[in-house]
């Protein structure tokens, strides 16, 4: 299943909501570590989807560690992975994920100095469908 068929029916394994729901308690690291296990494990082209989730996760980890370049590079890598999925709005609504991950890169490309840091929202990801 790849991006051109994600109309129909995405259904993501339990391994990924569990990595899910670590990305969205903000446990970056750990969300990390389980959805390289599901995206490693996944043949289909949908493990981009879950490698651009869990990059995006160690983007805002570098963020909370105050790493504004490694959080670019993550930030870059995940947008890449993510951007032919950035209409799917069901069982996660990454369209608004990529948009904070644009508005967070935006910050950090223009205000090398963080002082716009504070507007950064780390938000998490929408479930709008769960099993």
């Amino acid at each position: 299943m790849g991006p051109e068929t994600f109309a129909t029916e995405i259904v993501l394994p339990e391994l990924v909501w569990k990595g899910i729901d670590l990305f969205n308690a903000q446990h970056y690291f750990e969300a990390h570590e389980v959805l390289e296990t599901a995206w490693r494990a996944e043949p289909k082209p949908v493990r981009k989807l879950y490698q651009g989730i869990l990059q995006a996760g160690i983007a805002y980890h570098h963020l909370l560690l105050g790493n504004q370049i490694g959080a670019l590079k993550l930030l870059d890598r995940s947008l890449l992975h993510l951007r032919p999925w950035s209409e799917l709005t069901s069982p996660v609504n990454i369209m608004d994920l990529v948009h904070n991950l644009l508005f967070v890169r935006e910050i950090l490309q223009t205000d090398q100095k963080s002082e716009r840091f504070q507007e950064i929202n780390l938000k998490p990801l929408i479930i709008t469908r769960k099993p």
